[in-house]
């Protein structure tokens, strides 16, 4: 993120000097071209997701009881995430929509189904707590 960021700055740093070159450099002996890159620090992003409902935060703690520390390292490799900020993205696009959890955690489970990091017993227990859970209601 902090690399895109100076890219982008650099970059537009480039185009706003482009607007002061001469025409025809080769017969304007006086011109001096400078780049001037302003470096400005992101904010610091979060090592992990902050889960700030009870219930998502319970929910997640349900899904990672599941699996071994080995596994749960398997399965965020897969998604290429932590767990909690790959569900985060079901809580908060379904924050009243409870059909929209469940069939957001379908499409979540059947990735990683097809990563082959959890079985098919194991996504039909993780669908179960899904469907019984409070998120969207």
């Amino acid at each position: 993120m902090k690399k895109i960021l100076l890219l982008l700055i650099c970059f537009g740093a480039i185009i706003t000097s482009c607007d002061k070159l001469p025409t025809h450099p080769e017969k304007d002996d006086k011109s001096d071209v400078s780049l001037i890159a302003v470096v400005v620090d992101p904010p610091d992003e979060p090592a992990e997701c902050e889960l700030t409902n009870t219930d998502w935060e319970s929910f997640t703690n349900d899904v990672k009881a599941l699996f071994t520390d080995e596994e749960i390292a398997l399965i965020e490799e897969a998604l290429g995430e932590p767990i909690s900020c790959s569900l985060l993205h079901c809580f908060e696009d379904n924050f009243n929509n409870h059909g929209g959890f469940v069939s957001c955690m379908a499409h979540w489970t059947n990735t990683l189904k097809k990563a082959k990091v959890i079985s098919g017993k194991e996504k039909g227990i993780i669908m179960n707590i899904s469907a019984r859970s409070n998120i969207g209601k």
